[in-house]
């Protein structure tokens, strides 16, 4: 086959996934395997292709089809963050500007103001006339015999706040580079020698429990580890939204490591044998191949949980020669507690509906029980009601969902101040409940920091 013909045959294979995707954008339950489905193929068919044409996984080109329709539709302001998100099928606007902000390195709030007009996929669909196709819930394009929905955007190019914006921005340019020479030239700024930086991914674990019914661990304890690995000074620890994109795919873990642009890889798995479950992790160094330079196992049962993430964390910062630093948290939360947190994350990310969203705060308020100080099931909780009033929001009042969410997220601020999550939650609170996306901003600011 000639290079020129196989091209046009990647590009229609490419096409064809992505007018599946488009036609069914607003699905927010539209995966790897609906995307198989409709194409006729396996998922490791497609996997396989994709791998070949551009080293992309199935999950990591949905997603990025959604994110590139949106921050079209955001530049066009046609709508507000928050809609745009549940249009290109997110089940969350918070979850929405996480992802956004790892894709795109700022917020949707930012969008409008970033310098690119455009950052459309290769093969988005825009027609000529600057109106953005984005397909109605359910339909195929036309091809198929389906509608597109227009969104129509009027672009001001030299509108006065505009021009107002770029005058102050070369202004803030000048002055800016005028103390970056006096810290340069005047100071011994270049004096301290650069720390070695060094890069780890934790994979979602795999499950090897006969009924099946430890999977919210095979997401949990990696969760906790990667918190726990992030507290190491000069470690740059990939977020779980990222990691876990891989999870239940066979894939190379040299281009897992490439993709996600990380030195180590740390997998791992959950056993459940004659009642006792047990953990096993393993540390991988990509730079010379796949060896394992740790590896160990761990009774979860009968091991205080926090004393795993101690166990793994020294290891890892061991082998990287790395400085550990003191627990995020206090040491004496049971593992029974963090056994509720865990569930109440598993149908918080893995099952998205109003029931399941109900079933987290029950689950995040027995954790609350069995321990007062537990920082990370506050968030939850907070988290868990602001996400469920996105299915109905006539359960309570507005006004006592926004109390409800507001005291669970300061409540884990309080016992743990560096918590990302509650900084997300006070963030949405001021997106959706008070229209200020100043505020917000600056909440999301802090739990990205």
């Amino acid at each position: 086959m000639e290079r020129s013909e196989e091209l046009s045959m990647n590009q229609s294979f490419l096409q064809s996934l992505k007018d599946i995707v488009l036609s069914n954008l607003e699905n927010e339950q539209f995966g790897a395997e609906e995307l198989a489905k409709e194409m006729g193929l396996s998922r490791s068919q497609i996997h396989r292709k994709l791998q070949k044409i551009n080293g992309k996984s199935i999950t990591q080109f949905i997603m990025e089809i959604r994110l590139h329709v949106a921050v079209d539709l955001l530049k066009k302001e046609v709508a507000t963050a928050s809609e745009i998100a549940y249009k290109v099928g997110f089940s969350s606007p918070a979850y929405f500007t996480k992802c956004f902000h790892e894709h795109f390195g700022y917020t949707p709030g930012e969008a409008k103001y970033s310098i690119s007009t455009s950052e459309n996929s290769p093969d988005e669909d825009n027609s000529s006339d600057g109106t953005t196709i984005v397909p109605i819930h359910g339909s195929k394009k036309e091809a198929h015999g389906g509608e597109y929905l227009k969104l129509t955007a009027t672009k001001k190019l030299f509108s006065p706040n505009r021009l107002l914006k770029v005058f102050l921005g070369l202004l803030m340019m000048v002055v800016a580079g005028f103390f970056a020479y006096q810290l340069v030239i005047k100071s011994n700024f270049f004096d301290p020698p650069v720390k070695d930086v060094k890069s780890v991914a934790v994979l979602a674990f795999e499950n090897h429990s006969p009924e099946g019914n430890k999977e919210y661990l095979a997401n949990g304890i990696p969760d906790a580890i990667i918190r726990r690995l992030a507290k190491i000074e000069n470690l740059r620890v990939t977020p779980r939204t990222s990691s876990f994109q891989f999870k239940g795919e066979k894939v190379d873990l040299r281009e897992v490591g490439r993709q996600l642009g990380v030195d180590y890889i740390m997998e791992g798995s959950v056993i459940e044998a004659n009642d006792m479950t047990r953990i096993t992790a393993q540390l991988i160094d990509l730079r010379s191949g796949t060896q394992i330079i740790w590896s160990d196992k761990y009774d979860y049962i009968m091991t205080d949980f926090f004393t795993i993430l101690d166990n793994v964390a020294l290891a890892v910062s061991s082998e990287l020669q790395l400085t550990l630093s003191e627990g995020e948290t206090p040491t004496n939360i049971t593992t029974a507690a963090y056994d509720y947190y865990f569930k109440g994350n598993f149908q918080m990310t893995e099952t998205w509906n109003r029931e399941s969203y109900e079933m987290a705060i029950k689950y995040f308020q027995e954790a609350i029980k069995l321990d007062p100080e537990f920082a990370a099931a506050y968030s939850g909780l907070a988290a868990g009601y602001l996400y469920l009033t996105g299915w109905n929001s006539n359960i309570l009042p507005s006004e006592e969902y926004k109390v409800k969410c507001q005291e669970a997220a300061m409540k884990a601020l309080e016992l743990d101040p560096y918590l990302a999550e509650a900084y997300n939650v006070l963030g949405q609170i001021a997106w959706l409940f008070e229209n200020d996306w100043n505020k917000a901003n600056t909440y999301f600011k802090k739990g990205w920091s």
